[in-house]
C-alpha cells in the first residue's frame, strides 16, 4: 500500500511540475519528491530505478520546460546523496575512489562553466551552458548515489538487471520502428512535453534502409547505448539460474543484439567490438570458441531475417574514405585546433560550443577540449580511468566468480562508450551520458561491496611473504576458479 500511495503521489508531483513554470517546477520536483523516499522506505536502488525508467522508457527527443525527467531525477539523486553525506548516514564515510573522482570532476566542470563568462556569450551559449552543467551534475548524482548508497550486492544486481530490461524494451521499440516504419516512441510522451528539435526523428534513412533510434535521441546514441549494456546482458545470461531466468536472460541478449545493427552506425559497431573483445579476453578457449560460433550463427540468421543491414555496415567501413560524413568531420579539425589554441587550458566554456552556431563535430574528445580545455578533458578521462580501475580491481581480487565477471562486464561497458568518444559527441546525448555515469557509479559500488575480498587478498599476499598469522586471522580465501573463465 505504501508503494501504491507513493506512486500516486509521484504522478501528482509530475503533473504539478508539468503545469508549473520551469524554474518553480525544478525546485518543486526536487523538494516534493523527498517524502516518497522517506514514507515508502525507498532505497538508492529505488530512486535509481526511477531514473532508469525515465531514461529509457520515455522518448529522449521530448523534454519538459524545466529539463528532461532524468535530469531532474539526477539532481534529486545528488541532493539525497548530499543529505546522506551531511547527516553521516549510509556508507559515505567509507573510502571511495569514485566519489573523490566524481567530486573533482564536478569541480572542474564548475570551473569550465564559470570560464565561459570571461568572454561575451550569445543567449544560446548561456542557456546551453547552464543546461549542460545541470545535466552533468544530475548525471553525477546517479554516480554518487550508486557508488555510496547501494546497500548490498543483491541490490546492485537488481539495479543492473533493470538496466538490461529497460534497454531491451528500447530495443523492442527500435525493432518495431524498423519493421513497420511506425514510431511507437511517440506514444511514450507524457502530456506537457515538447519536442526538442523538429529535425530529430526516431526513424531516418541511410543507404536506402531505415535507421532507427528507439527512444534515444539519435540512432548513433541508440547503438552505442546497446553496445554499453550488452556485456551486462551477457553476464546475467551466463550466470542466471537454469530454467526461465536463464531463458529470459538470453532472450534479452538476443533482443539487444537484434536492435544494435539497426542503428546502422560505425560508432555502434566499433563500441560493440571493443566491448565484446574486453568481455571475451578473460574467458578460456572453449568459451571463446563457443561464443564465436554463436556470433557467426546469429550473424547468418540476422542477415537472412533483415537483409541488407550487415552489408551496409560492412560498406560503411570499407568505403569510409569516400563517405562525405567522414570527410565532413575531418575537414573541420584544422579549425578546431585553431580554436583550441586560443584557450588551451580551460577552454571556451562548458556547453558553449553549439553546432548550429559553429559546425558539427562528432568527436567528444575534441568537443570537450574546445569547451573545458586540456585541464577539463584530463579530469574527465581520469574520472573514467578511476571507474575502470575499480571495476578491473574487482575482476582481479574478488573471491566470488560472479563478482569478478560483473567487474569485467562493467569494464567492457565503460570502454565501449569511451571508444565512441572518438567518433561521436557522446556527452551531448542524455541516454549515453547518464548510462556512462551510472556504470561508473556501479563500478564504485561493486568495488566498495567487495572490500572484504580486497582485505583477504592483501592478507593472502602477506601470507605468501611469510606473515601467516595475519592471513589465518583474516580468513583469507583465494579467488574461486570460475568455469569458462581464466583464473
Amino acid at each position: 500500500m505504501a508503494a501504491l500511495a507513493g506512486g500516486i503521489y509521484l504522478a501528482a508531483t509530475l503533473l504539478a511540475a508539468i503545469v508549473a513554470p520551469p524554474g518553480a517546477a525544478l525546485l518543486f520536483f526536487v523538494v516534493a519528491i523527498a517524502p516518497i523516499v522517506i514514507l515508502c522506505q525507498w532505497d538508492a536502488v529505488s530512486v535509481l530505478t526511477l531514473a532508469i525508467v525515465s531514461l529509457f522508457g520515455l522518448s529522449a527527443r521530448y523534454s519538459l520546460g524545466a529539463g528532461s525527467p532524468v535530469a531532474l531525477i539526477g539532481l534529486l539523486c545528488f541532493v539525497l546523496w548530499a543529505l546522506a553525506m551531511l547527516l553521516g548516514r549510509g556508507r559515505v564515510r567509507e573510502r571511495s575512489p569514485v566519489r573523490v573522482a566524481t567530486l573533482v570532476l564536478i569541480w572542474f566542470l564548475l570551473i569550465g562553466y564559470g570560464i565561459a563568462f570571461t568572454r561575451v556569450l550569445s543567449v544560446a551559449e548561456t542557456s546551453n551552458g547552464q543546461r549542460q552543467f545541470l545535466t552533468l551534475v544530475g548525471a553525477a548524482g546517479l554516480t554518487l548515489l550508486a557508488a555510496d548508497q547501494i546497500g548490498d550486492r543483491q541490490r546492485l544486481d537488481v539495479l543492473l538487471r533493470r538496466v538490461v530490461a529497460m534497454v531491451s524494451f528500447m530495443s523492442v521499440i527500435a525493432i518495431v520502428q524498423y519493421v513497420s516504419g511506425q514510431d511507437l516512441s511517440e506514444y511514450l510522451v507524457p502530456p506537457g512535453f515538447s519536442q526538442l528539435s523538429v529535425t530529430d526523428a526516431a526513424i531516418a534513412e541511410r543507404s536506402d534502409l531505415r535507421r532507427v533510434a528507439g527512444t534515444a535521441g539519435h540512432p548513433i546514441e541508440f547503438g552505442v547505448v546497446l553496445a554499453m549494456v550488452l556485456p551486462l546482458a551477457l553476464h546475467y545470461a551466463l550466470t542466471a539460474a537454469p530454467g526461465r531466468p536463464r531463458q529470459w536472460a538470453w532472450v534479452q541478449v538476443m533482443i539487444i543484439g537484434m536492435g544494435l545493427p539497426l542503428s546502422i552506425s560505425r560508432s555502434a559497431v566499433l563500441s560493440l567490438i571493443v566491448a565484446l573483445i574486453t568481455l571475451a579476453v578473460v574467458w578460456d578457449g572453449r568459451r571463446q570458441l563457443n561464443f564465436l560460433g554463436a556470433v557467426l550463427v546469429f550473424g547468418a540468421f540476422f542477415n537472412v531475417a533483415v537483409p541488407g543491414v550487415l552489408g551496409t555496415l560492412r560498406a560503411l567501413f570499407l568505403w569510409a574514405g569516400e563517405d562525405p560524413s567522414v570527410s565532413g568531420r575531418t575537414d573541420d579539425y584544422a579549425q578546431v585546433w585553431a580554436m583550441v589554441a586560443e584557450r588551451p587550458f580551460f577552454g571556451r566554456g562548458l556547453g558553449t560550443f553549439i553546432p548550429s552556431e559553429y559546425f558539427f563535430l562528432d568527436n567528444q574528445l575534441l568537443g570537450s577540449l574546445l569547451e573545458v580545455g586540456y585541464v577539463g578533458l584530463g579530469a574527465l578521462l581520469v574520472w573514467i580511468v578511476v571507474g575502470l580501475s575499480c571495476a578491473r580491481g574487482v575482476r582481479r581480487r574478488a573471491s566470488a566468480p560472479a563478482d569478478r565477471q560483473l567487474g569485467q562486464a562493467l569494464v567492457a561497458g565503460i570502454l565501449a562508450v569511451l571508444t565512441s568518444f572518438a567518433t561521436f559527441d557522446t556527452l551531448s546525448f542524455k541516454q549515453a551520458t547518464f548510462t556512462l555515469f551510472l556504470l561508473v557509479g556501479c563500478a564504485g559500488a561493486l568495488w566498495r561491496l567487495t572490500a572484504a575480498d580486497r582485505g583477504a587478498h592483501r592478507s593472502d599476499h602477506a601470507d605468501e611473504t611469510g606473515v601467516t598469522g595475519a592471513t589465518m586471522a583474516a580468513g583469507a580465501v583465494r579467488p574461486t576458479p570460475e568455469p569458462g573463465v581464466r583464473a
